[in-house]
């Protein structure tokens, strides 16, 4: 099923500056969301699993053009089926896409950049569709928001630790623009097969990686990319 208990949001900085509609080409933005992919979400480690696909090239990004909610679940619809292509008659019934994984990225939708509650408000209603269609990527797929505004302890369960907003944990789940990311479960389970360690201590290592590195550092790394 997805699990939107990954759902996650970056903290607000005043040095993050949210891109104004059309501000930039949709090249310029794949080309900084795949530099903080590189740089911060996989050359801190912060996510295991995304080291192979951004290393295979079966990482794709997709800009959406979006400015209304309704593209915004239609793209993030035709995006997750092509993730799970139906099978041809020529192909076995196992036939997946060339792309494992997908950061489908919304850049010109003016709420959707300024308000990270009104992306969560999206991918539920996305998730809506998909059962109520009764598709059978309910059980396939996850999906994980990620967001330059926000704050991790605003969307964690009760039980865990409320976070200020100035904390250095609120960067892992930090991205340029409002971005939605795919992923299909069966890799998710392959690729922690040859994982060494314990995977449940991901969200620990992270917050004890980025604390030490500190927010001053970060925001350096952030203005970088």
């Amino acid at each position: 099923m997805i699990n939107f208990s990954r759902v996650k949001f970056s903290s607000t900085s005043s040095k993050i500056v949210i891109v104004s509609r059309r501000a930039v080409t949709t090249d310029a933005v794949a080309a900084r969301t795949r530099a903080w992919t590189e740089q911060l979400v996989v050359g801190k480690n912060l996510c295991p699993f995304a080291a192979a696909p951004l290393k295979d090239g079966t990482l794709r990004i997709h800009v959406s053009t979006a400015l209304s909610d309704k593209e915004v679940v239609a793209d993030v619809a035709s995006e997750i089926a092509k993730l799970f292509p139906p099978p041809s008659s020529t192909t076995p019934s196992t036939a997946t896409s060339s792309s494992t994984t997908t950061l489908v990225v919304f850049p010109y939708h003016a709420k959707l950049v300024e308000s990270h509650p009104h992306q969560i408000k999206l991918s539920y209603e996305i998730l809506a569709n998909i059962q109520r269609n009764k598709s059978a990527h309910s059980d396939s797929l996850q999906i994980v928001n990620f967001h330059p505004r926000g704050q991790h302890s605003l969307y964690a369960p009760p039980d865990e630790i409320s976070l200020e907003t100035d904390d250095p944990y609120n960067f892992v789940t930090r991205s340029p623009f409002p971005t939605i990311h795919l992923l299909r479960t069966v890799d998710l389970i392959d690729a922690s097969k040859f994982m060494s360690g314990d995977t449940e201590k991901i969200p620990l290592r992270n917050m004890e990686r980025l604390r030490k590195d500190g927010r001053n550092k970060l925001l350096e790394e952030w203005s970088a990319i």
